[in-house]
């Protein structure tokens, strides 16, 4: 892909830290309508996680729900977003680049 192929490249993300009990496989995968993480993302960072996006930059980003902020227990689990939860995935979903594929 070039940068040209990303609608919102400032607000696309590339790669964050992935919680070390959700890395399965090479991908983070969270449905568009989701109502919990599927995998979900890491909040090493006194409850942040850190994000890079296409257009160059990092974001840390600090959690706000318990339903967003796990510790690590070498257990796989996610608890239904609660209304904080649901402002947090707001918050991702504004920053994930959806493409529809053809």
């Amino acid at each position: 892909m070039r940068l040209s192929d990303v609608p919102k490249p400032a607000m696309t993300w590339v790669t964050l830290d992935e919680h070390a009990d959700s890395i399965n496989d090479g991908y983070f995968i969270v449905p568009i309508n989701a109502t919990q993480w599927g995998d979900f993302p890491a909040s090493y960072h006194d409850g942040a996680c850190l994000f890079s996006y296409a257009d160059g930059h990092s974001e840390l980003h600090r959690w706000t729900s318990a339903t967003s902020i796990y510790p690590v227990r070498f257990s796989f689990f996610t608890r239904t977003f609660d209304a904080a939860g649901r402002q947090d995935f707001a918050w991702y979903k504004a920053r994930t680049g959806y493409l529809l594929l053809r």
